[in-house]
């Protein structure tokens, strides 16, 4: 109370010149219209000014959260549009929609060293995923599974020594085999395709109804050279992968009800 007092009577001077301000002006703008109206017009000014900042920040932070929204909604979109895209070829090849199914997953991790690669999703047995299944993207062909535990699941892609699959040349009809010798990451090679086949760069190349793993008309990638040598029957012909194994987020793993019987038969 003591401190009150103190300050009050040490600033009272002040205080009573405030006071005394504030009267004068509510006396001045109450009692005279013109300057009245001049104030509340500035006043109005500024606060609209005030205003249209404030509506500018909240209309900037909330286009930022639309647009994460937008950005959430357009992945799954592509999903969708992936998983549809893929589905059409698979099922258009086949005929019979009860062959097909698709496992939707996640890549959690990629190696890739010298001439070994992997990429681990985040399904497994529990999801169905078994060992010898074939997994694709909306980019194309991605590799074969190779190790399956309960909830995840080891991809060889088409860029391991060890991965090959019978290829399609779309426009000749000519079948080969698609092997990765490296050390790109984005190209593999094309082989025992005769030299009287017809090859131009720039040619599709997709997966072969041969393939136990794969339906026909799967992208793998384009013909990127063709070399012709004089003394050979085949051509060596490098294919620029579609599937960009470093972008690669989320993939689909096939599910053909047949394959293990095809297989099976196959061996014998």
């Amino acid at each position: 109370m003591k401190s009150l007092l103190r300050f009050l009577q040490q600033y009272s001077v002040l205080l009573l010149f405030l006071v005394l301000e504030v009267v004068a002006l509510y006396l001045f703008f109450s009692r005279n219209r013109f300057q009245q109206s001049g104030f509340l017009t500035t006043a109005n000014a500024v606060l609209g000014k005030i205003g249209k900042v404030e509506a500018k920040a909240e209309g900037y932070l909330s286009l930022r959260q639309e647009n994460k929204l937008l950005l959430e909604e357009n992945a799954r979109l592509h999903e969708l549009l992936a998983t549809h895209t893929i589905a059409d070829t698979l099922l258009q090849a086949t005929g019979k929609t009860e062959q097909t199914r698709f496992v939707a997953a996640n890549v959690v991790h990629w190696f890739h060293r010298s001439r070994q690669a992997f990429l681990t999703i985040d399904k497994g047995s529990a999801d169905s995923v078994a060992i010898g299944m074939g997994v694709v993207s909306n980019m194309g062909i991605v590799g074969v599974t190779s190790a399956v535990t309960e909830h995840y699941s080891l991809v060889m892609p088409v860029i391991s020594e060890d991965f090959k699959v019978n290829a399609l040349l779309k426009k000749q009809g000519y079948t080969g085999l698609l092997c990765w010798h490296g050390p790109s990451e984005h190209t593999a090679d094309l082989e025992d395709v005769v030299q009287h086949v017809e090859v131009e760069v720039g040619d599709t190349v997709v997966t072969s109804a041969l393939s136990a793993l794969f339906t026909e008309g799967i992208n793998i990638g384009t013909i990127e050279s063709v070399e012709a040598v004089p003394t050979e029957a085949y051509y060596n012909l490098k294919v620029r992968l579609t599937t960009d194994y470093r972008r690669l987020r989320s993939v689909y793993v096939i599910r053909q009800a047949n394959q293990k019987e095809r297989e099976q038969l196959e061996k014998k």
